[in-house]
Formats: structure tokens, sequence, C-alpha cells
């Protein structure tokens, strides 16, 4: 049984993310969108988070969410990151805020991004600068929380030195999956050179 706050659940999470990290590495076709890899990623998550729990006041609810919308610092609903997993206990549906809910704590955040191959070298960092930086705002008002970066590549356009110097930077831990097998990343750069 997963319980939440212990070491067990970021297991639970960073072994459902290498699942989705080894399948794109096997099969990167099998993620057309990015919607395909939150499916997936999601029905992992709910197997080991996905059972019913107690909240406040008697109403009841899973822990794993996606798109849950959370407050900027001018106390505006705007972020709203792929995948969270959120602590049951502290959901209040009956105090609510605009969004027709509370939670209070948040262990585990996930950002998903998938380059299809429509996008170049630049434009691929300035996303993943854009999401992280989105994430460290998150992270200041919830400290305890555990930020993750799942970007998977079909284009392969980034080394390893580069997610290197991100990582050093900013506390979402990256995962950055680039696209190994020839004939796709042929199929990919080689559309990209036909539109020049």
């Amino acid at each position: 049984m997963i319980t939440l706050g212990k070491m067990v659940d970021k297991i639970a999470v960073e072994n459902c993310i290498n699942k989705i990290k080894n399948k794109f590495e096997k099969y990167p076709d099998i993620f057309l969108t990015e919607e395909d890899v939150r499916g997936n990623l999601f029905c992992c998550l709910s197997n080991c988070f996905g059972s019913v729990k107690k909240a406040k006041y008697g109403y009841k609810s899973v822990m794993t969410h996606s798109q849950v919308s959370w407050y900027n610092n001018q106390n505006q609903l705007r972020k709203n990151p792929d995948i969270s997993i959120i602590d049951v206990r502290t959901l209040d549906m009956k105090n609510i805020a605009s969004k027709g809910f509370r939670v209070k704590k948040i262990p585990f955040v996930i950002e998903l991004k998938l380059n299809r191959g429509g996008k170049n070298k630049e434009g691929v960092r300035r996303g993943l600068i854009y999401d992280l930086n989105k994430m460290e705002g998150l992270q200041k008002s919830n400290k305890n929380s555990k930020f993750y970066m799942l970007y998977l590549d079909k284009r392969g356009l980034l080394d390893e030195n580069y997610i290197r110097k991100l990582q050093s930077k900013y506390s979402a831990k990256i995962i950055y999956v680039k696209c190994k097998q020839k004939k796709i990343l042929e199929r990919y750069n080689r559309k990209r050179s036909n539109k020049k």
C-alpha cells in the first residue's frame, strides 16, 4: 500500500516515469500526442495511488489528478501542471475556492512535454525553460512538493551537458529522453529539412 510522505511514494512516482521513459525509448511512435504521454503516465500512477481515500467532511477522492489549477503569486488561477498527486486528507470541497476545491498538500507534480518533430533546437530549449520557470514559481509556494519535468524528444536535439546545466539551475528533476532510433530520427529530421 502506498502511503503519502514516505520514500516509497517517491520511488513509485519515479518508477512510473521510468516506465514511460523506457516505452518511449523502445516504441517512440506509441506517443503521437502529449495527451498520449499523460494518459499512459496517469494510468501507471493510478495503479499506485488510485484507491479511494477519505477527504475532509466525509468526501472521498483519489490521489492522482490531471490539470489541477494552482494559484499564482497574485492569487489567480493560472498554472495547470499535467499531473498532480495530492494528499487527499487535505482536500477541502466544502470551503471551496473558485475552482471548486482546495488542496493544501500536493506532494508530487509532473509536467510533460513531447516534441513530435515540429520544434527546432532553440524551440525545444525555450519550451523547456518556460516550463521549468513555471514550476519554479509553483515550488516557491509549495516547498514540500517534489517536481518532475519529463521531456520526450523525437528529434533528439539536446545533449546531456545542456540538461546537466539546466538541472543545476532548477529544483525540478529533469528527465530528458531523446529518441535513439535511427529510422525515426531520420524521418523527423527529413521533415524539418523539407520545410526549409
